[in-house]
């Protein structure tokens, strides 16, 4: 019978561990068609809106916490072997079809408008949008400092 179904061999604990983890890797990328890689270090206060539909998460990216990120959207870098993966810092909101690429740093309370191409740092309390990476407002945290009441 061993022979003809593999599957019923004996295994031990540790086998089981490693299958488990390729099968709950195997089933969020089947079902959600969303891959988050092994080796990702994400706070687990992170939001994936619409499932993680067609989210890819790569190796090395740091994500913190309170980071909501809409669906299609692409976090790695450029070159297959590479070291250099983007930090997100915390309370940032990443919207659809976003990409975030290199050995970037994404400042916390920012703001990664929809169809983004990111390949520079941003600042924190900053608001990209386009293909360009283009801030468009940094939010003023001392404005009530500013105001003679």
């Amino acid at each position: 019978m061993n022979r003809i179904f593999p599957a019923f061999r004996p295994f031990n604990a540790t086998a089981l561990a490693v299958k488990n983890t390729r099968l709950s890797r195997f089933l969020n990328k089947f079902i959600n068609n969303c891959q988050v890689d092994k080796h990702a270090v994400i706070d687990p206060s992170i939001r994936l809106s619409h499932g993680g539909a067609a989210t890819v998460i790569g190796r090395n990216v740091i994500i913190g916490k309170n980071v909501h990120i809409f669906h299609n959207v692409t976090i790695g870098t450029l070159k297959k072997y590479s070291d250099k993966y983007p930090v997100i810092g915390d309370n940032v909101i990443i919207y659809p079809g976003s990409i975030i690429i290199g050995d970037i740093v994404v400042g916390q309370n920012s703001i990664i408008g929809a169809h983004s191409f990111v390949n520079k740092s941003v600042p924190p309390d900053s608001i990209v949008y386009n293909a360009t990476t283009l801030i468009i407002k940094q939010k003023q945290t001392d404005y009530l400092d500013s105001i003679d009441l």
